[in-house]
């Protein structure tokens, strides 16, 4: 397997994300949509395709541009958050957690439960950041 065949699978999930009449095109839903992203990238690479970590980083920032349409300096920077926090839990905590979750969706046939999934984790985060939680 390879590192586009590794894109297209995220970008099939960005853009289902992206279609949804739920989704808003700030900081914090890309953010936290990174983080899932990448944990399920980092499950589907190492485990399935067998990819290097850079592979996926690659995949990842990919997807990000070209499918959510994040800036490239932006999303570089947040994938390397998100590949030191799936590494080191102390490094950040929540996008860690996140991470975990993201893991959970190889091997999804059906994309709405997975999309419904990300909405919540985006919402709950920013209820978490208002102090609402």
């Amino acid at each position: 397997m390879t590192q586009d065949a590794l894109t297209k699978q995220l970008g099939t999930l960005a853009d289902a994300v992206r279609a949804d009449p739920r989704w808003q095109q700030d900081d914090l839903s890309v953010e936290v949509l990174c983080m899932l992203l990448y944990g399920f990238a980092l499950m589907t690479g190492r485990s399935v395709m067998f990819l290097d970590v850079e592979d996926i980083d690659a995949a990842v920032l990919r997807c990000l541009t070209d499918h959510v349409g994040a800036a490239a300096k932006w999303s570089g920077g947040l994938v390397a958050e998100a590949s030191a926090s799936a590494m080191n839990q102390a490094h950040h905590r929540a996008h860690h957690a996140l991470i975990g979750v993201g893991h959970s969706y190889i091997g999804a046939d059906n994309l709405k439960p997975v999309v419904d999934n990300i909405f919540t984790n985006i919402a709950y985060t920013r209820r978490y950041l208002e102090g609402n939680v």
